[in-house]
């Protein structure tokens, strides 16, 4: 009795391994025609499965044109993503902010509400930070840009201004433009800007970062 039973165990167990085995390779079988068929779909149809682009997951790194003043005070990171979109279609421009220990900065989109005793703004817009874009056929930012927020500081013998301390990150959509050319674009600008401690020191900082436009046909606005 004991025999039979074992014998009846090794074969249910066999028999679990197989069919086990027979529906995952019918699974991928299936995985894999479906795969076959979104790939025949219709390449002049916008909305075809087969024109997606891959998600936003996927950056391309920016980089800087050429050393600065300001390098020993803040560093910068440059990213777009995703690295390659259709016309009609955007794209995020990512800026990382680092200020280096015991330096600060200044936001780009927000100014304290301060006054001083005669009525005027504390914190002057002159002193913001800017994005400065050059010509970029085919490229067009878009407003607004997404900031960390930053902090309100008292500064001694000023009032109370808004500053970024720590690290931060400044966003902005870059909508390709339905007449851009397929191919390689290269989105130029500068990020002018004051870093200071005691001192100040204001410059402008160039970079590029690449964005592949698909041939795909172009989304409609």
């Amino acid at each position: 009795m004991r025999l039979q039973f074992r014998k009846l165990a090794i074969a249910l167990s066999a028999w679990t391994a197989f069919t086990s085995f027979a529906f995952a390779q019918q699974s991928a079988r299936d995985a894999s025609g479906t795969k076959t068929a979104i790939q025949k779909g219709d390449p002049d149809d916008p909305f075809d499965p087969v024109n997606r682009l891959a998600d936003g997951a996927e950056q391309a790194t920016g980089r800087k044109i050429r050393q600065s003043s300001l390098d020993e005070r803040i560093e910068f990171r440059v990213g777009i993503s995703p690295p390659r979109a259709r016309r009609g279609e955007m794209a995020k421009l990512t800026i990382q902010g680092m200020p280096k220990p015991g330096f600060h900065t200044y936001p780009l989109t927000k100014r304290s509400a301060a006054l001083t005793p005669e009525g005027s703004a504390v914190q002057d817009p002159i002193g913001l930070s800017k994005i400065i874009y050059k010509e970029n056929p085919g490229l067009q930012p878009l407003w607004p840009v997404t900031e960390t927020e930053p902090v309100p500081v008292n500064e001694e013998g000023v009032g109370t201004l808004l500053e970024h301390e720590s690290n931060f990150s400044w966003s902005q959509d870059i909508l390709v433009l339905p007449e851009a050319t397929p191919g390689t674009k290269v989105l130029r600008f500068e990020i002018r800007l004051q870093v200071c401690d005691k001192t100040c020191i204001t410059d402008n900082i160039p970079f590029e970062v690449d964005l592949e436009v698909s041939d795909a046909p172009a989304m409609p606005l």
